[in-house]
């Protein structure tokens, strides 16, 4: 059964980096807005002893392969659940094709299956961590200089 998402546009607000860290990294801070404006994503997937990705547009400028964010997503998604499946996404295009909106598709992306992990997973990662840290360091910027 096929499953659709708006994809909405958002706009960066801010954005501060701070000091680097031990680790190389910086804490990010970003407000965002979203906006009404959106692109509709719709995804049908189903098991499969082979995984095959199919993605298609209304707009023939959206990349069909592993340029695409949504094609990104699925990959990881596919192989952080070890498992193989027939995914088809179909992108309807309202928004510019990179045009410098940021339509949040990885963000949607990572919500859908984030939202699927087993509570047995999410529990295993609180027990792991001491007592008063969170499990998800929060993101985090790479320090190139």
């Amino acid at each position: 059964m096929p499953t659709a998402v708006r994809s909405h546009a958002k706009i960066n607000l801010g954005l501060y980096l701070g000091a680097p860290r031990a680790d190389g990294f910086h804490s990010l801070v970003t407000v965002y807005q979203t906006l009404e404006m959106h692109d509709v994503v719709t995804v049908t997937a189903r098991k499969a002893t082979t995984t095959t990705l199919k993605i298609t547009s209304n707009d023939s400028r959206v990349p069909d392969d592993s340029r695409n964010t949504a094609w990104k997503m699925v990959t990881l998604a596919l192989d952080w659940f070890r498992t193989t499946a027939e995914v088809e996404v179909y992108i309807h295009k309202r928004l510019p094709v990179q045009g410098g909106l940021e339509q949040g598709q990885g963000m949607r992306w990572r919500r859908w299956w984030g939202w699927r992990r087993s509570s047995r997973e999410q529990a295993s990662n609180r027990a792991s961590q001491p007592a008063g840290q969170s499990a998800s360091a929060g993101p985090a910027e790479r320090n190139h200089a």
